[in-house]
């Protein structure tokens, strides 16, 4: 289970809202332990911007923040996704706080001060509704489903291999779902060492395609490239 844990943990991409520096780092240096994937806000209304822009795999945020609180900024992203693990982080016990904080369907409502053993075991509650929820998984079009801790596709049960840079160009879009991904920002994570040609876009597309289904990935005239998904 810890190998189970640290696997999934690693490919998840994490937000970390709140607004006191000390507390701030010292998070980011607890779940840098687990993973790299790391977006960081100083306030609520930060933090929903980032939401909407990369759609993290979990989210973990103070209670009293500046524009909006941590129970706001879950309110407004369970308007979206029901799902997503939340862990809330405070330094109060107010009952009217806990009883708000249990309709919102949270991982855990952590009292500060917060330990690394209580944190990480609530990190471990938040991998095991991943997985509870299948959120694992990206259901693409057509079919297709991508596994963000495989790193592969899967269509009708088979499993499709993807390339090192397949799978970094999957993953550079997952950040991006539904939106648009310019060939400037491809080309700086794909081809940071070498220079990207028409042609060799154009081949890496056409092949990927193959893989993922064509109308998974969408071009979008000479902007660049989305990456539609169902979920």
């Amino acid at each position: 289970m810890e190998k189970d844990f640290l696997t999934i943990f690693q490919n998840l991409t994490v937000l970390i809202a709140e607004d006191n520096i000390e507390q701030r780092d010292k998070l980011v240096e607890v779940i840098s332990i687990f993973s790299d994937n790391l977006l960081v806000a100083q306030d609520g209304l930060e933090a929903y911007e980032l939401y909407l822009e990369h759609r993290p795999n979990l989210i973990i945020t103070d209670i009293q923040m500046p524009n909006l609180n941590g129970l706001q900024l879950t309110e407004k992203i369970r308007e979206l996704d029901t799902k997503l693990p939340i862990i809330v982080l405070t330094a109060h016990t107010d009952k009217h706080l806990l009883l708000q904080a249990v309709s919102l369907h949270l991982i855990n409502y952590l009292v500060k001060p917060i330990t690394q053993d209580n944190l990480t075991e609530s990190l471990r509650d938040a991998v095991n509704t991943i997985i509870e929820y299948s959120l694992l998984e990206v259901e693409l079009q057509e079919g297709y489903t991508y596994n963000i801790v495989e790193k592969c596709v899967y269509k009708d049960g088979e499993k499709i291999k993807l390339s090192k840079k397949e799978i970094k160009f999957l993953n550079l879009l997952l950040k991006h779902k539904n939106q648009v991904v310019s060939k400037e920002e491809i080309e700086e994570e794909l081809w940071s060492d070498d220079v990207m040609t028409v042609s060799a876009l154009k081949n890496f597309v056409f092949k990927l395609r193959k893989k993922i289904g064509y109308d998974s990935l969408q071009t979008l005239s000479s902007n660049g490239f989305s990456l539609q998904v169902n979920n």
